[in-house]
């Protein structure tokens, strides 16, 4: 080889390392992205390549700088993998601010351990672990994995980008044999892949450039609102042998059927069992009371996850001989129980929690992380959540309703909706009365629940110790010097729809005077102390987790030697999405009743409507801060 082609081969050499030290230098960040940025993720890659119905490689790279010491959880990075998911490679690098390696780490640095939680048994994932950090800013870490997959269900999910930060180019690549399928779905219409394909392969390219950072008062905790997100899915695919169609709804609940089907072993103790707790029930519903209440009188969750049992339920025998089971094993339990009454139901696949995305009715894919029972009765359809051992009957709380599923029929998949809930289904209702003694209230009050409001006090009531009742009910009232002398929860078992707390307390120093005069804010508990923020542009809705009603009332007994100089002007405020009222009474010359009752009436507000909404509660929160004024005769 002569002398030029070696100097032309060294040049190129150089050339390349010069553009690999280059790639992540701070001075290729463009000005748009660069403004006000904590950290920029400069690339987000994704390459999934599809090699059979069972088989596939996911190659993922992801590199951030860092500009703030605050943003260094970049720096973290974890990896799951198991029976079903194998980690080929896993890498990481740290650049200095012109993109010069600083150095890559380790293979000791890898922590590996089981990713198993207080609320799992046992299960076959594992996770590999590892942490990237330089104490000179800015710096650019990069980390790379790549994933091997022997069977699957779910393929990847792409966001553009998955926080408020700048991302300067975000890229789903999907390779495919062209004897395969690929279904996808994007949020956005208007965007399409890029598409080529070769004599083997289809390829599939999504990717987007200079995404500038945002505010999180602009979007709330919402990014999907702001993402591009793209969903694909396989036709057919295979896990553990077991073959699956997922073209359609139906095909999916029927792969899904199966699963179940195998696993209808009625333990032959409950043979004798349910008909002799039902034996005084006069109505079907009556029956499934009894049975739900039975269920959650001995089991408990507790996830098992291993191998197809991630998708497959244990049977009614392996639950009721140790009395815990995950959400597909314990509901696969109720429902034994109710073919043993001779009671239909169903498996439902639900999306619990609260994402932006319930259920994509238009495409049918495994968008699922949990199982509850639907029991359809000839004059009702009662919901059953299995995993709780304090929810009242036939309540789902608020994470289950509202949303669309999947209804495991023998004939296969049906999509069904939840139930919904109106702000009077959700309401907490405050009784209060209270004496005015010097500085201090002393008094007693009645707090009644129903709903998705009931839901969330139900735990504490029958679970925790009484001093964590206790300090409960103080942190719930959210004032310095609230003291409780005694306490009762009642209608634990819901006979009325309602949860009640009776207690009794003495709030210290709340009361503030000056010469002879007295103040006397008269909202005790429910105050609105903050205000939504403005914004020059909302991006995204402002979501609740359900329609909710707080309603007060409040009795002041004032001292005889006092008598009302002012009362906290009414106040009515109607707005698209609630109401609000307060009011404060004279009953006579020693008593004031203040009412008040605030109303959100949708699951969601619009971002067009985010002003109203801001104006809505800048008015409620200055209401909040009005003052009963008394003054001495």
């Amino acid at each position: 080889m002569n002398k030029t082609v070696v100097a032309l081969m060294a040049f190129i050499v150089f050339l390349s390392s010069l553009t690999v030290a280059q790639e992540y230098s701070i001075d290729k960040i463009s000005s748009d992205l660069l403004k006000g940025a904590n950290a920029i993720v400069r690339k987000k890659h994704i390459h999934f390549e599809v090699k059979d119905e069972k088989t596939a490689i996911k190659k993922e790279t992801i590199a951030v700088t860092v500009f703030k010491k605050d943003e260094q959880q970049y720096g973290k990075q974890v990896l799951w993998y198991g029976k079903f998911r194998e980690i080929e490679e896993f890498k990481g690098k740290l650049f200095d601010s012109q993109g010069k390696l600083i150095r890559e780490l380790s293979k000791k640095e890898i922590s590996d351990y089981s990713a198993f939680s207080d609320y799992s048994l046992y299960a076959d994932t594992r996770i590999k672990y590892a942490e990237l950090y330089y104490d000179k800013l800015p710096y650019t870490i990069e980390f790379f994995s790549e994933i091997y997959y022997d069977g699957y269900i779910n393929w990847p999910t792409w966001y553009s980008r998955s926080n408020i930060d700048p991302v300067e180019h975000s890229k789903f690549e999907v390779v495919i044999p062209k004897k395969l399928s690929l279904r996808y779905w994007c949020n956005q219409d208007s965007v399409n892949p890029t598409f080529k394909s070769d004599i083997y392969n289809n390829y599939y390219v999504w990717e987007k450039f200079d995404q500038l950072p945002l505010t999180r008062d602009a979007i709330g905790e919402d990014i999907e609102d702001v993402a591009t997100i793209v969903m694909i899915a396989p036709e057919h695919f295979q896990i553990e042998g077991y073959k699956g169609n997922m073209s359609s709804w139906n095909e999916f609940g029927k792969w899904m059927q199966r699963l179940y089907n195998e696993r209808q072993v009625t333990p032959k103790p409950l043979l004798e069992i349910v008909p002799s707790l039902i034996s005084s029930a006069t109505t079907q519903r009556e029956k499934v009371a009894i049975l739900y209440q039975y269920l959650q009188s001995r089991t408990r969750y507790v996830s098992v996850q291993l191998g197809i049992g991630g998708w497959q339920p244990f049977d009614a025998a392996y639950v009721h001989d140790r009395g815990y089971g995950d959400c597909k094993a314990l509901t696969n339990y109720m429902i034994s129980l109710l073919n043993i009454a001779g009671i239909e139901a169903y498996p439902v696949l639900i999306n619990n929690g609260s994402d932006r995305y319930t259920l994509i009715e238009q495409f049918p894919s495994n968008q699922f992380n949990h199982v509850v029972a639907c029991v359809p009765l000839e004059t009702d359809t009662i919901w059953l959540e299995c995993t709780s051992q304090t929810l009242a009957f036939g309540r789902i709380n608020w994470s289950n309703e509202n949303r669309g599923a999947l209804m495991i029929t023998p004939e296969g998949g049906v999509v069904v909706k939840t139930p919904t809930s109106t702000h009077l289904d959700n309401t907490v209702c405050k009784k209060i009365n209270a004496k005015i003694a010097g500085r201090n209230l002393e008094g007693d009050a009645l707090i009644s629940w129903n709903g998705n409001k009931m839901d969330n006090v139900r735990p504490i009531a029958i679970q925790s110790s009484p001093k964590e009742q206790s300090q409960w009910i103080s942190a719930m009232a959210g004032q310095q010097g609230f003291h409780i002398h005694s306490y009762s929860f009642d209608d634990l078992e819901n006979v009325s729809g309602n949860m009640n707390l009776n207690f009794k307390f003495t709030l210290t120093t709340y009361v503030t005077s000056t010469g002879n005069r007295m103040f006397v804010n008269p909202n005790i508990i429910e105050k609105i102390t903050s205000v939504p923020p403005e914004v020059p542009e909302r991006l995204s809705p402002v979501r609740y987790k359900f329609p909710n009603s707080t309603i007060d009332t409040i009795t002041f007994s004032i001292p005889a030697d006092y008598k009302i100089e002012s009362l906290p002007k009414e106040i009515s405020l109607s707005a698209s999405f609630g109401n609000f009222i307060s009011k404060a009474t004279p009953k006579d010359d020693f008593t004031i009743e203040y009412v008040r009752q605030l109303d959100i009436k949708d699951y969601l507000i619009p971002a067009e409507n985010y002003n109203e909404y801001r104006n809505f509660f800048m008015e409620v929160a200055k209401n909040d801060r009005s003052q009963i004024v008394l003054i001495k005769k």
